[in-house]
């Protein structure tokens, strides 16, 4: 039963998706979304059990950074429950910084576990998609924040701090993309896992740049598939076998990455 476990688990995310948007809201909704959130977690605890990779770094650095993100969220709400004024930075805003550069931390192990030697090319390229996403968030997002004076210190830096730590997900994730490895049913979740955070992020920074996000916002949507699919893919037999050298000694590039390429062109 465990080779299925990760299909029952999607399937029970997806399925509570429209829990989570029309059938419930306030508190429950909040429990709904940590309820995601630490199933992710604990997805990927059981998967290492029972599918154990050679090496346990990535995941648990997944692991971690997934669950900072739960406690954030957890530390957000109660700032927002108290009544009081939301410093900024809060807790909230250091799990929340906190838990990119471990995401990443856990990308890197993965890359570097899979390719054999230095892979240059691939992380220039990551280097290079990431610079011109990173030319787009500043004059969209960041600039704004940058620019206004009436800002304090803090104000100005936590806003601009989360598209940069974005932006370092996206060279990452584009440098596992592009590199050497097995490109198995666990490494297609885990990237769609990736892309749907980063997306939700991005749709995230700009309706907060214009105050338009609220709980149950279809944003959420990114982070809940996120999880979801954070989740499967460590519950698929497939994980054990993600972080392995690769065999090939030349480079395989995905379907997607030229046109991914030539965007950030």
């Amino acid at each position: 039963m465990s080779h299925r476990a990760w299909w029952y688990y999607l399937v029970i995310l997806l399925v509570g998706l429209p829990v989570y948007f029309f059938a419930v809201d306030g508190t429950a909704q909040r429990v709904v979304y940590y309820a995601y959130g630490l199933s992710s977690v604990a997805a990927i605890l059981i998967g290492l059990r029972i599918h154990p990779p050679k090496r346990h770094g990535p995941w648990l650095a997944f692991a971690g950074g997934l669950l900072l993100f739960v406690a954030g969220d957890i530390a957000f709400d109660l700032y927002a429950s108290s009544g009081n004024v939301i410093p900024i930075p809060s807790v909230a805003d250091y799990l929340y910084l906190t838990a990119y550069p471990i995401l990443a931390l856990g990308m890197v192990l993965l890359v570097r576990y899979r390719a054999r030697g230095n892979d240059i090319s691939s992380a220039l390229d990551g280097v290079m998609v990431a610079v011109g996403v990173g030319v787009l968030a500043w004059v969209f997002i960041m600039a704004p924040y940058a620019h206004d004076r009436a800002l304090s210190l803090g104000a100005q830096v936590v806003p601009i701090a989360y598209p940069a730590l974005d932006l370092l997900l996206v060279a990452v994730v584009v440098r596992l993309l592009l590199g050497r490895g097995v490109r198995n049913t666990s490494f297609r979740l885990l990237a769609a896992s990736v892309v749907a955070l980063l997306v939700a992020d991005g749709f995230f920074a700009v309706a907060s740049l214009h105050n338009t996000y609220a709980d149950g916002s279809p944003i959420d949507l990114g982070w809940l598939l996120s999880y979801a699919l954070w989740g499967a893919a460590a519950l698929h037999p497939s994980m054990s076998r993600l972080s392995e050298p690769s065999r090939s000694s030349e480079q395989r590039r995905g379907r997607f990455a030229l046109p991914l390429l030539w965007v950030a062109r």
